[in-house]
């Protein structure tokens, strides 16, 4: 465990003045404020976004857009872009295979939504569980579980067409090979351009792989820089540090709690060639500090936060947690 310590930020209280179960990872405005989202719960409630500030020493929320039945159950990541609208994906848009959504603040303090882009579910992707990433141009990337080529996942491009709309590319489909399938959590994207993601499945041992998907004379190519050997299972998405190394979560595996375990935090460090070198920072241990981490975390100064979906104190509605070095 590399000496690390959790502290819980933040304990959601469920019921209908709160939310519960978190879902995505959390993002960074420009201000400081931690913002997530969270997914539809046995109550019948069907998610909401939700912004953390932090006052005192302490983090405050509040809940700034909640789910409807025209689309819900959000992809495990937003993004902002320059103007302060972020962006989500929606595993169900009504009714279908899936959606982008953007929120935009209203001058009276409410967030609006829309809709910029529905799955089909004939030859493209499906059920876009990873949510979106930007970059300085303002195209989205994200993923889709099923889909594409080999109906086996996608990796995917939204790019406005500068008359409000956006136009959908696949950059790859998986084949459930050594390149993995099924992939669930979103992308990051390096200086490069380059993308990082992993599958949820597949690869040499079929337990998951991180990836890189680099593009040159036009076309995306993949490379897979670590298969998972049950250390753990389902893998979250993966962020770099300053140094270059990625870190992440898994939703299960790992020492803690009972077999499969309760999720891990991990660390990939850069070798010369693929597979990079993994190292366990911490096991979930269910009620205490949380269990089941959905979403990726974030680094900052050596300091690793993320959520967890389950456990937390007498709550046990999941947890924001900080892993120190």
């Amino acid at each position: 465990m590399l000496g690390c310590v959790p502290f819980e930020d933040h304990m959601f209280k469920g019921g209908t003045a709160d939310t519960d179960i978190p879902v995505t990872d959390l993002v960074f405005d420009a201000n400081g404020n931690l913002f997530g989202a969270t997914g539809e719960d046995l109550s019948g409630h069907l998610g909401a976004v939700y912004e953390l500030t932090p006052v005192g020493g302490t983090w405050t929320e509040k809940i700034i857009y909640r789910f409807t039945s025209n689309g819900y159950n959000p992809g495990t990541h937003l993004a902002f872009d320059g103007q302060g609208n972020f962006y989500g994906s929606l595993a169900q848009v009504f009714a279908v295979t899936g959606g982008v959504f953007q929120l935009s603040p209203q001058s009276d303090g409410t967030w609006k939504e829309s809709i910029i882009y529905s799955f089909k579910s004939n030859g493209d992707g499906q059920y876009p569980r990873g949510g979106v990433v930007t970059d300085s141009k303002g195209n989205l990337y994200g993923v889709t579980e099923d889909g594409g080529a080999f109906n086996r996942g996608t990796v995917y491009e939204l790019s406005p067409n500068g008359s409000g709309g956006w136009v959908e590319t696949i950059l790859y489909s998986f084949m459930e090979q050594n390149d993995g399938a099924y992939p669930l959590a979103p992308l990051t994207i390096d200086a490069k351009g380059n993308l990082y993601g992993t599958t949820s499945s597949g690869g040499a041992n079929n337990d998951a792989v991180v990836f890189e998907l680099s593009q040159s004379a036009g076309k995306w190519n993949e490379t897979v820089l670590y298969t998972f050997d049950k250390s753990g299972y389902a893998p979250n998405n993966v962020v770099f540090d300053a140094k270059g190394n990625l870190y992440g979560t898994t939703v299960s595996g790992g020492n803690g709690c009972n077999n499969p375990g309760c999720g891990i935090v991990f660390m990939l460090t850069r070798q010369t060639v693929p597979p990079w070198k993994e190292t366990v920072l911490h096991n979930f241990e269910s009620d205490f500090d949380g269990s089941e981490p959905l979403a990726g975390v974030l680094v900052d100064n050596g300091h690793v936060y993320g959520t967890t979906e389950y456990g937390g104190g007498r709550f046990g509605y999941g947890t924001v947690f900080e892993i120190q070095p």
